[in-house]
């Protein structure tokens, strides 16, 4: 297959429904839409435009950045499937693994063959289609379970944490949070700040690193990767990746800690 990168909204980074008006074909067969940090995308939008178009294309929700958002109630008019992670750096985590979501009994058992070496059982194997080895082990679904338990305390501490850096950096000129979701029933899963300049960023980064403050950078836009095809004007979507860093999100911050050393480091801008 070949995959396609479309543009991005200034306000939410997730896709712009325009540019995937622009960018369907007959023969395009799947849209990837990502929840980005809680952001839900226009799926209603995307979903018209594809009817409009009688092209047979399935929707597939990247949810991995949604958890413990109501992302899959209020979009499952619309899409085909959603797919969440519990990755380390997720609202709660089995270390590793996800879960797919659909109610399509076509893509659910198409899922399992492939997740099971494409074999409907490991008793009697019987090859249907090619597959892949995902195992999701009996520790890692304790280790999920356990966690499940923590999801609103978490989904409290990330808030308290988002409203302090947007509070923080709207005193300093120059940087701006991305915002929550405008939904009340989601909220912003990692706390992002992005630099007007590359010399404000660097300036923030020089200061959280002389405070000993991790940040993760942005990944590049995907224009920046052989394995996708580029047909649209990325140029706004890349440097809203060049400017950007991820703040300490998680719920295990010591909220204390990050604050104290977030305001000096904010002093240091200023």
């Amino acid at each position: 297959a070949t995959f396609v990168v479309s543009y991005t909204l200034p306000d939410s980074y997730c896709i712009s429904p325009e540019s995937v008006r622009s960018l369907i074909t007959p023969i395009t067969k799947l849209i990837v839409p990502v929840a980005l940090n809680g952001w839900l995308p226009d799926l209603f939008q995307i979903k018209q435009i594809i009817t409009e178009s009688s092209y047979r294309i399935k929707i597939l929700l990247d949810s991995c950045q949604a958890f413990g958002c109501d992302v899959y109630n209020s979009s499952r008019n619309y899409i085909d499937a959603a797919a969440y992670s519990f990755a380390v750096t997720k609202v709660v985590t089995s270390g590793q693994g996800g879960v797919l979501c659909t109610d399509q009994p076509d893509l659910y058992s198409k899922a399992r063959l492939i997740k099971n070496n494409g074999c409907k059982s490991i008793i009697k194997p019987h090859y249907e289609c090619s597959g892949l080895n995902l195992k999701f082990s009996d520790i890692l679904a304790s280790l999920l379970h356990s966690n499940l338990r923590s999801l609103q305390s978490n989904i409290s501490k990330i808030r308290r944490l988002h409203s302090f850096y947007t509070a923080l950096f709207s005193k300093v000129p120059g940087y701006s949070i991305m915002p929550s979701p405008p939904h009340s029933n989601s909220f912003s899963v990692y706390s992002l700040v992005r630099a007007h300049t590359d010399p404000g960023l660097q300036k923030l980064i020089t200061a959280l690193e002389a405070l000993n403050i991790e940040y993760r950078q942005f990944p590049p836009g995907l224009s920046h990767s052989n394995a996708f095809t580029v047909r649209s004007d990325l140029t706004r979507s890349n440097l809203d990746a060049k400017l950007t860093i991820y703040l300490p999100s998680g719920p295990a911050q010591p909220f204390r800690l990050i604050k104290k050393r977030l305001t000096m480091a904010v002093y240091m801008l200023s």
